[in-house]
């Protein structure tokens, strides 16, 4: 019987799959794709402090410098603007902008040079908790563990086949945008991501444009939210010609001047509909647990996901190996991670 089965090859479970094997606990991570660095999403950004703890597990120090360095966020409206700096860990380390797939493949290193055993192309079917073990059904063979933990994100298998309570995801009313432009701008600092809104003080649902402006090395980042009453369907998301796009993003991003030089550079985006969890759910069920978007998916539009998902994976860590080298049932430590994790998610989403 496998001591740890992780369903999802994501950001979370590849955490919580070093931080695990640097503990040497045997793991075994699951992962429909074939590909991970294929994993959707197009790029995010990622505190300094997560990554210090990402180093502290094992992962390269390259993190360190990997995209873009995030020295300031600006909003702006109604010819207002205000400007914070962003905070530095003590080792200097800065919040970074980068490429998801670029993060899954330093997490995948480090996960594999632990000793994880990744599978990839095996889709989990099922995960049902029965006394002291879980099993997972997948690729037609059942696989037994002392502990599943899913970190499938939204919409996630090891959430739904679980009586975990709580609302699954739901759509937030917002379409997100994300683009890439090669050639970064001559005029625009470096570092500073601005939010640039019709109105200085308007809500999160109105619309928004976004941009990071990196080196000649790695050109600009722009992204948008709109307001939508409805989601879109599956085959208008993910990777879509900028044509598609361009009429809507021209009207509804008339506020900014940039907007045109923006749409004509670009010839790519990246859609998502924006969903998130209402509240948060009850992690824990039996010998199954859930982290990450598994969890308490927000929306793509708060950028704060990859800095959770890590957040999670390394307290869960620490609490499962101190139950199980005690020798005891972790279930009560395992809960009392995820009530400070929710409590402390709350207040950071206020």
């Amino acid at each position: 019987m496998n001591q740890i089965v992780i369903v999802g090859a994501g950001i979370a479970g590849l955490t919580l799959a070093t931080a695990l094997r640097r503990r040497n606990i045997e793991v075994l991570v699951l992962e429909r794709r074939t590909d991970l660095s294929s994993q959707g999403g197009a790029y995010l950004t990622i505190s300094g402090q997560a990554i210090d703890q990402l180093i502290s597990i094992g992962v390269s120090e390259e993190l360190r410098h990997v995209g873009v360095a995030v020295k300031k966020i600006v909003r702006a409206g109604s010819g207002k603007s205000s400007g914070a700096p962003l905070p530095v860990t003590d080792s200097g380390t800065e919040f970074r902008h980068l490429w998801r797939a670029d993060l899954i493949d330093y997490l995948a290193q480090s996960a594999t040079e632990a000793g994880a055993k990744i599978e990839t192309g095996v889709d989990v079917v099922s995960v049902v908790s029965n006394g002291d073990r879980a099993t997972v059904s997948a690729g037609g063979r059942d696989i037994h563990a002392q502990f599943v933990f899913g970190c499938d994100g939204v919409g996630s298998t090891v959430r739904l086949s679980n009586p975990l309570t709580g609302p699954d995801a739901s759509y937030q009313g917002q379409t997100v945008i994300y683009a890439h432009i090669p050639t970064a701008d001559a005029v625009e600092e470096a570092g500073v991501l601005s939010f640039l809104k019709e109105k200085f003080d308007g809500g999160l649902g109105d619309d928004t444009l976004g941009y990071l402006n990196g080196d000649d090395g790695q050109g600009l980042f722009w992204f948008a939210r709109l307001a939508a009453e409805g989601a879109l369907p599956k085959s208008e998301c993910g990777r879509q010609p900028i044509e598609n796009w361009s009429d809507v993003l021209t009207q509804r991003l008339g506020f900014a001047e940039l907007t045109p030089s923006l749409l004509e550079r670009t010839s790519e985006v990246f859609v998502a509909n924006a969903t998130a969890h209402d509240n948060m759910p009850s992690w824990r069920s039996g010998r199954t647990m859930v982290i990450g978007d598994a969890a308490h998916a927000a929306s793509p539009a708060s950028g704060s996901g990859a800095t959770e998902a890590i957040g999670d994976a390394l307290a869960v860590a620490t609490a499962l190996a101190a139950g199980l080298e005690r020798g005891s049932s972790p279930e009560a430590s395992l809960d009392e991670v995820a009530q400070a994790r929710t409590a402390a998610l709350a207040n950071r989403r206020r």
